[in-house]
């Protein structure tokens, strides 16, 4: 609510080549960074349909994907938005950083997991097996 509260908060075209350059690198950047979660969702949410009957309950895993997917766009329209609001070049390279960092979170979480039974699993090469082709 911050965008809609705050008076200093105002997205801004700028006149200034070298500003709208970092701009659109940052956000061509985070677009690049979160793809790989928006094409995981997609092909998760499409493993989920076409395979309802290798799963007990086909909802669960299709609204993780769908969340994934959607949570991913939600991010980085909201980085667009706010890169928009910034005025020089050097606060561009700050948001874009620390919002970088904050998207990255859960991959360092996955990381960070030592002696669980799901890293058992992905070491074992448990892979899942693709039986209906659909389009």
């Amino acid at each position: 609510m911050y965008c809609f509260e705050e008076e200093a908060f105002k997205i801004k075209a700028s006149d200034k080549l070298d500003l709208m350059i970092a701009r659109f690198m940052a956000s061509m950047m985070m677009h690049i960074n979160v793809e790989k979660d928006v094409r995981s969702g997609i092909t998760m949410m499409k493993y989920a349909v076409n395979h309802e009957d290798n799963l007990t309950n086909v909802y669960p895993p299709f609204i993780i994907a769908f969340l994934l997917a959607t949570v991913a766009l939600i991010v980085e329209f909201n980085v667009m938005v706010i890169l928009s609001s910034m005025t020089d070049i050097l606060n561009v390279t700050m948001k874009y950083v620390s919002l970088a960092a904050i998207v990255n979170i859960p991959k360092f979480y996955y990381g960070s997991l030592v002696e669980h039974k799901i890293q058992k699993l992905i070491a074992g090469g448990v892979t899942l097996k693709v039986t209906n082709y659909r389009h």
